[in-house]
């Protein structure tokens, strides 16, 4: 093969990489757990989600670890935390993670009580809908460019979006303020999309092989 060739190849190859590579350092840049906020109402969207549940004392020496708070949605039992200090504002805090649909309550150890209902939020959706978008242009691009390092790209894309999604309905991802409902229309998109994202990677890769060989 000659010279020129195969240096053309490199730079393709370099400049995937490069791309995969920052949209890696996207995604874990996604996966960082911002700073909770206390929960606000009591009727929640799911987009608020994880937050506080913070529970006031009238103490000046505050040991909330002492205390402790079982989560329960409708009568099912679901958890149960000790309690931490929330700053000095003679508060105790437990964090809120729950996202599915229904109605929860906190029951506390001082015999306090609290209750909420979460609705399904939005915010992620759409951040979904314009990944997919933003990767599908690109994959549109690359077949009629016929430029596997572009498919690469849109392919490395499609797979990073679809296993975020995936881990972010499953709950192995907490991300403050994004989060997806999980049942099996998501489930399944999620593996929709990262299957194409594979297949997109397979083919672009492929045709490296073949100009290779």
């Amino acid at each position: 093969m000659p010279k020129e060739n195969i240096a053309a190849i490199d730079k393709r190859i370099l400049k995937t990489f490069g791309a995969a590579f920052f949209l890696i350092i996207l995604i874990i840049f996604s996966f960082t757990v911002f700073a909770f906020d206390g929960c606000k109402d009591s009727i929640m969207s799911s987009d608020d989600i994880p937050c506080l549940l913070l529970l006031p004392f009238n103490e000046s020496v505050l040991n909330c670890s002492v205390y402790s708070v079982s989560i329960y949605k409708g009568e099912t039992f679901l958890y149960s935390n000790n309690l931490s200090n929330f700053s000095n504002n003679f508060m105790c805090s437990a964090i809120n993670t729950q996202t599915a649909k229904g109605t929860y309550t906190a029951h506390y150890s001082t015999g306090d009580t609290a209750d909420w209902v979460v609705e399904g939020g939005t915010k992620m959706i759409w951040i979904l809908y314009l990944a997919v978008a933003f990767f599908m242009a690109l994959f549109l691009i690359a077949l009629w460019q016929k430029d596997a390092n572009l498919g690469a790209i849109s392919g490395m894309g499609f797979f990073c979006t679809g296993l975020f999604v995936f881990l972010l309905v499953k709950g192995t991802v907490v991300v403050s303020g994004f989060t997806l409902e999980s049942n099996m229309l998501t489930e399944t998109l999620a593996i929709i999309i990262l299957g194409f994202g594979m297949f997109i990677m397979g083919s672009a890769w492929e045709e490296w092989f073949q100009i290779l060989g």
